[in-house]
């Protein structure tokens, strides 16, 4: 323990520790938690849909194409500048930089409750984009002719079975395939 000698401002019994004052976050902390727990599973649960949605829009011939671009958009506007502006956020929450000639080296000291909120807002409102940007993309999206699915039923010991695929590959005439068949013989 450390005295500051004869300051006016403090009594002969204060004392002084080293380290952080001891804070009670309450109900708060849980909250938070929570919220964050919530934005990551709804984060890893909207990729497959996602992918999903991509290949369904996505003519078949054109389906690793659609996949590539969606990856290289995903990166571009993603994940090189959300490193960046969370990096931002992170850096608006410092309470005390380090300093060396002059210029900020690092942060020493956060304001957590700050820091805490301002990234769980920022997922949120990120979050409520992607998920308007899926509602709308639902709305607007109309099916071509070709996602009219191919229908197969049979029975079998267990009962009838009814299968439909949807395939927007193209269809091959049955005289195309006859002479492909009677090119090969």
């Amino acid at each position: 323990m450390a005295s500051l000698g004869r300051n006016p401002l403090l009594n002969s019994s204060d004392n002084l520790r080293q380290g952080f004052c001891e804070k009670k976050c309450g109900y708060g902390e849980w909250i938070f938690l929570f919220l964050l727990f919530l934005s990551v599973v709804a984060s890893f649960a909207s990729g497959i849909p996602s992918q999903q949605i991509m290949l369904r829009v996505v003519p078949f011939q054109q389906r690793t194409l659609g996949i590539g671009v969606h990856w290289t958009f995903l990166r571009l506007l993603g994940f090189i500048p959300g490193g960046i502006l969370f990096g931002m956020m992170i850096d608006t929450a410092c309470l005390k930089w380090q300093e060396a000639c002059g210029a900020k080296q690092s942060c020493l000291v956060y304001d957590p409750y700050r820091l805490s909120w301002t990234i769980m807002a920022v997922a949120v409102v990120c979050k409520l984009v992607s998920i308007l940007a899926a509602i709308l993309g639902y709305m607007t999206y109309r099916p071509n002719d070709l996602d009219n699915g191919l229908s197969v039923q049979t029975a079998d010991s267990r009962g009838p079975l009814s299968l439909t695929v949807n395939d927007d590959r193209p269809v091959i005439n049955s005289k195309v395939l006859e002479s492909i068949d009677g090119a090969e013989s």
